[in-house]
C-alpha cells in the first residue's frame, strides 16, 4: 500500500513539475498562432498600440485519464451551457481569435454554427488556436476534424505542436 501511496505521489509531482513547462509552451504556442492569424492591418495597429481581441475558452486539466474520461463524457452530453456560450461568444465577437486550451468547447461550437445560416456567415471571420493541456501535453481534439471543418467552413486556425 505504501508503494502506491509513494507512486502517485512522484505521479503527482512529475504532473507538477511539467505543467509549469507545458505552460510556458503553449505560450509560445499561443504566440505563434496568433502570428500566423492576425492580418496585416492587425499587425499595424498592435504597433501603433492597438489592442488584439482575443478569447481563451480554458478547461482545467485533470490528468491523461481524467481528461480523457472528461473529452468522452463531454461527447455524450453534447451542447452544453459551455457550448452555448462560446457560441455567443463566437457570434458577438466574429473578428477575434479564440483559444482552446483542454477544451472540446470550441470544435461543438463550431459544429452548432456551422448547421446554422448566421453561423456560416459569421465562420469565416472567425480564427481559432488549439492547443494541447498544458498539464498533460496532450489534445482529445482530431487535428484531422479542424481542418475538415476548416475546409468546410472557410475558418483560419492554427494548431501548433
Amino acid at each position: 500500500m505504501k508503494k502506491i501511496l509513494i507512486i502517485l505521489l512522484v505521479t503527482a509531482l512529475m504532473g507538477c513539475s511539467n505543467t509549469s513547462r507545458n505552460t510556458e509552451n503553449n505560450a509560445e504556442k499561443i504566440n505563434t498562432g496568433i502570428n500566423s492569424l492576425i492580418t496585416e492591418k492587425e499587425k499595424q495597429d498592435l504597433s501603433n498600440g492597438k489592442s488584439l481581441s482575443v478569447i481563451t475558452i480554458d478547461n482545467p486539466s485533470y490528468g491523461v485519464l481524467g481528461d480523457g474520461l472528461g473529452a468522452l463524457a463531454s461527447k455524450v452530453r453534447g451542447n452544453d451551457k459551455q457550448t452555448m456560450t462560446a457560441v455567443n461568444l463566437i457570434l458577438n465577437n466574429p473578428d477575434t481569435i479564440f483559444i482552446s486550451q483542454n477544451s472540446d468547447t470550441l470544435l461543438k461550437a463550431i459544429k452548432y454554427l456551422g448547421n446554422t445560416a448566421e453561423g456560416k456567415k459569421i465562420l469565416p471571420r472567425t480564427r481559432f488556436i488549439f492547443l494541447n493541456s498544458p498539464l498533460t501535453g496532450v489534445s482529445f481534439i482530431s487535428r484531422q476534424e479542424i481542418e475538415d471543418l476548416s475546409k468546410l467552413y472557410k475558418f483560419k486556425y492554427s494548431y501548433p505542436e
